[in-house]
């Protein structure tokens, strides 16, 4: 009898520990969501910077382009211009030749000479003659100075006009090459608070795996870390997208994003491009598209590990840059892959 209420007074002194135990246990988890919450949220603060950057981005580039062109565009022109004084030079000293030459005849025959001559003619017709005869030889070399003039004054213009264009073609490079550092310096703003951000997240959902229910972080990454568009839901008009996109560079690796089996391979020129299906267990599938089938480096029927490279990233489909969609599937329908992915 005594065992009895010593047992049943130990189970009641227990209750309040346990109690307690387990207030805190909901308190830590409550605390944990409310943290997960905070963290998500302002990564899709950055994300939707990050959007409107990329935005920004392909303006630019657009702007960048007109730029691009009319920089070519000057390099021509610097390059004929060029020419031109090339050609000018060659013409410029020719006639400085001449024209010296002219002068020296000139200084060794003076214009004193040239009066003596027409002065001693025996008669007026012989006057008239050796007359016409200086001014043409006056007019000739009146004509070789202006031609070194004009050769000159030609010269001197397209040297000028080639200090314009090289400084308008310095300006366009400099205000090209600012707007990329803008652009450049914007994007890793935004990528580095990701970054931190992915970073806090990852260990919100290793401190309380499992206890956010969805999946609680059960999927490895299946690809290279950096920016993520968490758009699953998004009405796209015609559709609404199922997955999220993960924008990296074409080539990038993609890994299974858990061991499994690859179901099929197929090809949706008007959608998805090439993609793959891989089934997990627990009832779930994952979906990664837009490759191309060069890039499929894995068979259907064949299995494959978490984490096991098994394509690349592509821009194959309805596409509007090279990335990575990704899709979880929880018996045949898809779901947020957010709450699966670590």
């Amino acid at each position: 009898m005594i065992k009895k209420l010593l047992s049943i007074l130990l189970i009641f002194s227990l209750i309040p520990v346990a109690w307690g135990v387990g207030v805190q246990q909901v308190k830590a988890e409550t605390s944990g969501k409310k943290q997960l919450e905070d963290v998500r949220d302002q990564k899709k603060q950055s994300e939707t910077e990050m959007e409107k950057i990329e935005d920004l981005k392909v303006e630019t580039q657009k702007e960048l382009g007109k730029i691009e062109t009319d920089i070519t565009n000057l390099d021509k022109q610097i390059a004929e211009l060029n020419k031109k004084i090339a050609a000018n030079q060659k013409h410029v000293d020719k006639h400085e030749k001449v024209l010296s030459e002219h002068l020296r005849r000139m200084y060794v025959h003076d214009s004193g000479t040239y009066l003596s001559h027409m002065l001693n003619s025996d008669s007026f017709s012989q006057f008239l003659e050796r007359f016409e005869i200086v001014r043409l030889l006056m007019k000739e070399q009146a004509d070789v100075f202006n031609k070194y003039l004009d050769m000159k004054h030609s010269l001197e213009k397209n040297k000028k006009d080639l200090e314009a264009k090289k400084k308008a073609q310095a300006e366009l490079l400099k205000k090209s090459e600012a707007k990329v550092k803008e652009i450049n310096a914007k994007l890793a703003k935004y990528k580095d608070q990701l970054d931190q951000l992915e970073a806090k997240e990852r260990n919100l959902l290793q401190k309380y795996a499992g206890a956010f229910g969805g999946g609680g972080g059960i999927l490895a990454f299946p690809s290279t870390r950096g920016t993520v568009y968490w758009n699953y839901g998004q009405n796209r008009g015609s559709h609404i997208h199922a997955g999220i996109d993960i924008p990296r560079p074409v080539g990038t690796p993609i890994f299974a994003a858990e061991s499994g089996v690859v179901q099929s391979i197929r090809s949706d020129p008007n959608g998805y491009g090439i993609y793959v299906i891989i089934r997990h267990n627990n009832g779930l599938s994952t979906l990664y598209a837009h490759m191309y089938r060069y890039q499929v480096i894995v068979g259907a029927g064949q299995r494959v590990s978490r984490g096991q490279q098994i394509a690349s990233v592509g821009n194959n489909g309805r596409s509007s840059g090279p990335h990575l969609h990704f899709e979880v599937h929880k018996n045949g329908s898809p779901v947020n892959p957010r709450s699966y992915l670590q």
